[in-house]
């Protein structure tokens, strides 16, 4: 047989078993995608159905595309020449072209992934706070200093009464328009209080950020700008800073949180992670998560979820009750020292309590919301959610102890705010609702201290 019948030949029997191999590999890499339940499952008691149609695809559609690929890789194919010439394509030739075209679109579609993300991304690596807003991005309301709020200068006009915000995520509210965030609702409540005082509220809020990041503001970033009154409120970046958890974290617990990595951990640890911080599993967890993760529900704001996404995967965990809260002394210490340093400058300062969602009678649909106790996770345990509690108020009692011992004014926010869904999408984080809440909160307790008539008054 001459090698062109060889091929021939080859071609009328094409290379199955190599093709049905890949495809029952592909098969049963689905069968792990099964080993998932669905929130709120319609189909088999256990998918939804967005989910259910991704299973049809995977075995219906995508397994049988692979099997062809795969025959047509693992088959030589005769190519006709002009001139009668005749070409033919080995398999190894086809499956090394495939392997080279693999790494191709792999580089180009990380590339274009990392500079669309450094081009549409809100947050930018910063050498001292870990992270921080990229500035100007005016459709999410930063201004050109980095913090959300209208654009303002570094010199405080006359008739002003200028208030920065800190705090973690809650005062961010990263998650929320720039319009329905408790800051700003705050600033127009004040305005329509005092019209002729131009009040400038500025929310220099971040993600991750504890009461350590705040003494760093206050000092680099806030102190230039003259405010009148600076407003505080931490209590759950501290509190999951006192844990060893490996996800966000190296080594044994410090009282400076210089073993906590936090949204940088990924960048340390060498591992893929998103611009939240978290690890992709997070996200991309589906593959056997029945016996990998535990399963959060992600409402966002308005219900909806948050950029698409509804779900979130934590590790497999054990709730137990924790009675000790190792950074609880480190807290005080620095909410003690934000407090002199504001005062040394000469501003006013409202220190407040973190409202949490936690309740002792919790229902299964809340208590599938929330999340983060997988920042608390330590040696495949976590606080339970009676715990989580405790934790919250011995915060919040030391932060009242702060403001009670440097005699500056305290605001309970958390007795202001409904422990409920229709307040809070997760343990700590606000919806639409809850955001008005916190709002009028302060803008009662400010305007019943009576501060800005006096500040600007001289009375």
């Amino acid at each position: 047989m001459t090698p062109s019948e060889s091929v021939s030949a080859a071609k009328t029997k094409p290379a199955c078993w190599p093709a049905r191999l890949v495809a029952l590999l592909v098969a049963l890499v689905g069968v792990g995608f099964c080993f998932h339940t669905s929130f709120d499952p319609v189909i088999l008691g256990k998918y939804n159905l967005r989910y259910f149609i991704a299973l049809c695809c995977w075995f219906l559609i995508f397994t049988p595309c692979a099997y062809l690929l795969a025959r047509y890789v693992f088959t030589p194919t005769e190519l006709r020449l002009p001139g009668r010439g005749r070409m033919v394509i080995t398999p190894l030739t086809k499956f090394v072209t495939v392997l080279v075209l693999m790494f191709v679109f792999a580089v180009v579609g990380r590339t274009a992934l990392r500079r669309m993300r450094e081009h549409v991304g809100l947050w930018t690596f910063h050498p001292y706070l870990q992270n921080a807003y990229r500035p100007s991005r005016a459709d999410f309301g930063i201004n050109r200093w980095g913090f959300r709020g209208e654009e303002i200068d570094l010199e405080k006009p006359n008739d002003t009464f200028r208030i920065f915000m800190f705090g973690g995520s809650t005062v961010a509210c990263q998650e929320s328009a720039f319009e329905d965030t408790h800051c700003r609702l705050l600033e127009n409540q004040l305005r329509g209080q005092y019209p002729d005082t131009r009040i400038e509220v500025q929310n220099v809020g971040m993600p991750w950020h504890g009461t350590e990041h705040s003494v760093i503001k206050l000092l680099f970033n806030v102190q230039d700008f003259s405010p009148d009154l600076v407003i505080i409120y931490h209590a759950m970046a501290d509190l999951f800073r006192g844990f060893e958890q490996p996800e966000f974290s190296k080594g044994r617990y410090r009282d400076d949180f210089g073993h906590y990595y936090g949204p940088v951990a990924g960048l340390i640890q060498g591992r893929q992670s998103d611009h939240y911080g978290f690890p992709r599993s997070t996200f991309l967890g589906f593959w056997l998560s029945d016996f990998r993760f535990d399963r959060v529900r992600l409402l966002g704001p308005e219900g909806k979820g948050i950029s698409g996404i509804n779900m979130l995967f934590v590790p497999k965990h054990e709730p137990v009750s924790i009675q000790h809260w190792r950074s609880l002394d480190a807290f005080e210490r620095n909410m003690g020292t934000f407090v002199d340093n504001a005062q040394s400058r000469g501003f006013e300062v409202l220190v407040a309590s973190q409202p949490y969602l936690y309740r002792d009678d919790l229902t299964q649909f809340e208590r599938e919301v929330l999340l983060l106790g997988m920042a608390c996770l330590e040696d495949g345990r976590q606080p339970d959610v009676a715990s989580m509690k405790r934790g919250m108020i011995a915060y919040n009692e030391r932060a009242r102890k702060v403001a009670f011992e440097r005699q500056v004014r305290f605001l309970d926010l958390e007795k202001q705010v409904p422990k409920s869904l229709d307040y809070f999408f997760d343990d700590v984080h606000y919806t639409t609702q809850g955001n008005v809440a916190v709002a009028k909160a302060f803008a009662a307790d400010i305007i019943h201290w009576g501060i800005i008539p006096r500040k600007t008054q001289g009375d």
